[in-house]
């Protein structure tokens, strides 16, 4: 006796889906493809910074967590309020030239003046 088996084949489709990413400080809007909807691929497409913070029991804000979008100049207002350069900065892993701490803070400063 001869048994035939149906195979049953199923189809995905994939379709992209437009995003908008908006920034939070100066409104700014780029609109990204994504296939998998997901908005955090959509904020590294646009080339934008997600920020998230959550709050620790004490704060006057306890148990929220905030998150927001930033493009690169509004990143780049906000780092230039800071005191001592950010961690990673001027480090570059491909370069023979590693500055010290101090040599960071100085090219730092110089830069925010900009």
């Amino acid at each position: 006796m001869i048994q035939v088996k149906k195979k049953k084949e199923k189809k995905i489709i994939e379709t992209a889906v437009s995003v908008l990413v908006v920034c939070n400080s100066c409104l700014k809007e780029i609109s990204v493809n994504v296939e998998d909807n997901n908005i955090n691929n959509a904020v590294l497409k646009a080339d934008m910074t997600k920020i998230s913070k959550s709050f620790d029991l004490e704060s006057k804000f306890s148990g929220e967590t905030w998150s927001f979008q930033l493009c690169e100049d509004c990143l780049l207002k906000i780092i230039k309020n800071l005191k001592l350069y950010p961690s990673g900065y001027r480090e570059n892993p491909f370069s023979q030239n590693q500055l010290t701490p101090t040599q960071k803070q100085k090219k730092f400063l110089k830069w925010r003046e900009k």
